[in-house]
């Protein structure tokens, strides 16, 4: 991993996603960006300066107050800390942070989960939610108060997709410094078929396809996949569930089916590291597009 993207609202309920933040990027060896996405405040037609200059200073001040804050809750724990700061102006975090994160070809975006009846979270869009369905790179959603632990055990919730083992395959490679334990876990549904013989199957895919010897398998049976994963949690102890957002192509897919990761993220009290399919796939696909077009090259 080279490149992480923070995103911050600069308030103090945030410090410990903040050094949440940095203690991983330290971790990881990687490079920490951090957003601050800010809106234009109103300005009345009878100022004294023109807008344009009200709004080159309304922007360095909001970049002044990201170092800021950023020096003053980082630098009792780290003497110098170093972080790239990035103040933007939109009327959309979502589409700012997507924006930065390609721009800097960030390898995670981390954003916290604000309590959906601050004044936040009612008068503001889901973030997490949103991002999910869009960025190329894994997310990282971080409950409210979240104190930074290595990461030594992490559990990823499968359902024996081809995509999963390229999930796992880039888990490895992020977590391969901390040589952290990843366990691969299955909640069987009810009345599923030969779940066991899938699991073997997945279990040799992951060990012809990924050099990394610190992962185990799990499966077991529970009323309902939250449920099942909620006990991995509890008897576990990990410090990072991981799962894949599976886009449902059908609408009445969407309208008949509540989306697992989104649930999960509102009720666990852990990090949530969340893969995207749709993204997943097209890579693949764009792979081996290349790799077609080199081969008619030749």
């Amino acid at each position: 991993m080279k490149t992480i993207l923070y995103a911050t609202d600069c308030t103090k309920k945030s410090v410990p996603e903040l050094k949440y933040a940095y203690r991983l990027s330290k971790a990881l060896k990687a490079e920490l960006h951090a957003i601050h996405v800010y809106d234009l405040l109103p300005i009345v037609s009878t100022t004294v300066r023109s807008r344009g200059v009200l709004e080159d200073n309304f922007d360095k001040e909001q970049q002044d107050i990201l170092q800021d804050y950023c020096l003053k809750y980082l630098k009792k724990d780290f003497k110098s800390p170093i972080i790239n700061g990035h103040a933007l102006k939109s009327d959309s975090i979502s589409k700012a942070i997507l924006k930065t994160a390609t721009t800097i070809d960030a390898d995670l975006v981390i954003v916290g989960v604000k309590n959906p009846y601050s004044l936040r979270g009612i008068f503001t869009e889901n973030i997490a939610n949103q991002l999910m369905a869009v960025l190329s790179c894994p997310l990282l959603v971080l409950p409210e108060y979240t104190l930074y632990e290595t990461w030594s055990k992490i559990i990823y919730a499968t359902d024996f997709d081809e995509a999963d083992i390229h999930a796992l395959k880039r888990l490895a490679d992020f977590v391969k410094p901390l040589n952290a334990q990843i366990e691969v876990v299955h909640i069987p549904r009810k009345n599923e078929d030969y779940h066991e013989r899938k699991m073997e199957w997945f279990k040799a895919m992951v060990g012809m396809r990924i050099a990394y010897s610190n992962i185990l398998f799990s499966s077991k049976q529970a009323e309902d996949v939250e449920s099942g994963i909620q006990n991995f949690i509890e008897k576990d102890r990990p410090e990072i569930l991981v799962m894949m957002e599976r886009q449902r192509d059908r609408i009445i897919d969407k309208l008949l089916h509540k989306d697992l990761v989104k649930t999960m993220g509102y009720e666990i009290s852990i990090p949530l590291l969340v893969f995207n399919k749709k993204r997943i796939k097209r890579k693949l696909s764009e792979q081996v597009d290349g790799i077609k077009k080199m081969s008619l090259a030749l």
